[in-house]
C-alpha cells in the first residue's frame, strides 16, 4: 500500500469539516488554513474570451495603425485605476482615471477614449484582468475585434507572434 500525503489527509480533514464533520477540532493548530502559492485561481474566467492565438499576424507586425492593447494601471489601496489604451503602431497612447475598477467604469471608458478613432480600431488586446467582462459590449459597439493573452502572460500583448 502506498503512502498518503500530509496534503491529502488535510484536505480530507477540512472536506469533512465542510459537510458539518468535526475531524478538524483534532488537528494540533486551529489557525486559518494559507493559501498555497502555485494553487489554480479561483477568480474565475472571463466568458467568451477569444485568445491571443487567433489574432491575425498583422497585428504583430505592426504594419498598420488600428492594433490597441488596454492595461489597467491600479491606484494606491486598489481603489481607483488608470485605463491606458496604446496603439501598436504608432504608439499613441490614451489615458482615462476611474473611480473603481469595475467592468462598468472601464468599459465606458475605453468607449469614451476609443469612439472618436473608431475608424481606427481593428483589434484590441488585453490580460485577463475582471475589469474587461465586458469586452464583446465594447466590441461591438468599435466594430473590433478583442484578444486576450494567456492568463499570467500579459507580456503576450506586446509581441505575441502568429506561428
Amino acid at each position: 500500500m502506498g503512502r498518503v500525503s500530509d496534503e491529502s489527509i488535510y484536505k480530507y480533514v477540512y472536506a469533512d469539516r465542510r459537510v458539518g464533520g468535526l475531524l478538524y477540532q483534532n488537528l494540533r493548530s486551529q489557525k486559518k488554513r494559507k493559501k498555497r502559492y502555485g494553487a489554480y485561481s479561483k477568480r474565475g474566467q472571463i466568458p467568451n474570451r477569444r485568445s491571443i492565438d487567433s489574432r491575425p499576424a498583422i497585428v504583430a507586425r505592426r504594419e498598420r495603425v488600428g492594433d490597441w492593447e488596454v492595461d489597467t494601471i491600479i491606484g494606491k489601496n486598489h481603489e481607483q485605476a488608470i485605463v491606458s489604451l496604446c496603439e501598436r503602431k504608432t504608439r499613441y497612447c490614451l489615458l482615462e482615471k476611474v473611480r473603481r475598477k469595475t467592468a462598468q467604469a472601464v468599459e465606458a471608458a475605453i468607449d469614451r477614449k476609443l469612439q472618436p478613432h473608431q475608424p481606427l480600431v481593428y483589434t484590441i488586446t488585453s490580460d485577463n484582468g475582471r475589469e474587461l467582462a465586458n469586452h464583446r459590449n465594447i466590441a461591438a459597439r468599435l466594430e473590433a475585434d478583442f484578444y486576450f493573452a494567456h492568463p499570467y502572460h500579459s507580456w503576450e500583448r506586446r509581441n505575441k507572434r502568429k506561428h
